[in-house]
């Protein structure tokens, strides 16, 4: 199998749960004697730039004629460059599969297939990221479409998806609203459910953690995992931590993930907290989750979570927002709550000041990482399904 895997992840956005992801499954199959090549707009030279520069001044154009507004095109043209560069590749290297990361990067896949002369058979599907459309999943991390962009890029995605050999989400319930999302009384039969598998992590003694970062050891700390964006609901971390504060004076907030905004730093002083959030980026939280005494996300939007999973597998308490995907993922290994400072602070203030709490919910990750599936099983299925499809 000759597989091209499409993204349009950056550097930074590979270090999160879709590129950790992703990433494993392309190891995986290479392993297993596949060739496998992943592209992401990380990979873009001077050429790409250039003409993503153009398509956004040419998109900008015709939504305007049109009516439409044009604070869309930035992102919708990223995606169609992403996708006729992957049919470029196509056409020059001969894939046998392509597997996106993205819907909307179908759409200059598909456009670029039209122009091609003599454009061989290939099979290729899509993978939804979002609970449910990556319509309602931009909307969600704070895209502010307009009634007349969501109407047009619904019917797009629903078109893409029945076109696709494959739809697959990471959970069940990112399946089960992707159907609600495109219209439909049931799934179709060729959309399915794939997780991922165990996170491999190095985990070193939490004293040496807390050494090599120099934390102090009379601080609790909290940490929280991923982009900063609306979605992941930092908002609700920060005033939670505040909510806790009130038992647990010494109580440092650390976000992994990025520079937060100054909405965000002017949050954790109105809010009360004592220590303004530290963030960071790093591509490996090895250190950060051995050294952590409580892990917390407050995303009830997750399509699956695997920083959530990542948490569970450090053996960390943990406080999650139940909702989405989360719920399959962290099951019984965490304390679901519902999404609200109050509700999320409680339980952190619970867990920082009870020691048998605190055990109860180490002991429940721990149970709980011992039934995640092995990579190697998930990589096996995934190589079953492709394999499955063939070129027509």
């Amino acid at each position: 199998m000759e597989l091209l895997i499409v993204s349009r992840e950056t550097y930074q956005d590979k270090a999160f749960g879709l590129g950790k992801a992703i990433g494993a499954i392309a190891e995986g199959l290479k392993q297993k004697g596949h060739s496998v090549t992943y592209i992401t707009i990380a990979d873009w030279g001077k050429n790409e730039n250039t003409l993503f520069k153009r398509l956004i001044r040419i998109g900008g154009f015709i939504s305007r004629f049109l009516g439409f507004a044009d604070y869309v095109i930035p992102p919708l043209a990223e995606r169609f460059l992403q996708g006729m560069r992957a049919a470029q590749m196509v056409q020059n290297e001969r894939y046998s599969h392509v597997w996106f990361q993205d819907p909307w990067i179908v759409m200059g896949f598909l456009y670029r297939q039209m122009f091609t002369i003599n454009a061989h058979k290939i099979v290729w599907g899509v993978s939804e990221h979002g609970l449910g459309s990556f319509t309602q999943a931009v909307l969600l991390d704070g895209l502010a479409l307009t009634e007349q962009w969501t109407k047009l890029l619904l019917r797009i995605e629903k078109y893409i998806l029945k076109k696709s050999a494959f739809v697959w989400g990471p959970s069940t319930s990112t399946i089960t609203l992707l159907t609600r999302d495109m219209g439909y009384a049931r799934a179709p039969s060729h959309w399915r459910s794939i997780g991922y598998g165990k996170p491999v992590l190095n985990l070193m003694d939490k004293d040496a953690a807390r050494a090599l970062l120099g934390w102090d050891d009379a601080t609790l700390y909290v940490i929280a995992i991923g982009r900063v964006a609306p979605v992941k609901r930092f908002d609700i971390v920060i005033q939670a931590c505040a909510v806790a504060q009130t038992k647990v004076e010494n109580l440092q907030l650390v976000i992994i993930g990025g520079e937060i905004d100054q909405n965000l730093i002017d949050l954790a002083r109105t809010s009360g907290l004592t220590h303004i959030p530290i963030s960071i980026f790093t591509p490996s939280i090895d250190t950060y989750l051995a050294a952590a005494d409580i892990y917390v996300s407050a995303c009830e939007f997750e399509s699956f979570g695997l920083a959530n999973m990542e948490a569970i597998c450090a053996e960390l308490p943990c406080v999650i927002a139940a909702g989405g995907g989360a719920i399959e993922v962290v099951s019984s290994g965490g304390w679901l709550c519902h999404p609200d400072p109050l509700s999320m602070g409680e339980a952190i203030k619970a867990i920082a000041t009870d020691s048998t709490i605190k055990a109860f919910w180490k002991n429940a990750a721990k149970k709980r990482s011992s039934e995640f599936k092995e990579w190697r099983e998930v990589v096996e299925e995934y190589e079953i399904c492709l394999s499955s499809y063939s070129k027509n």
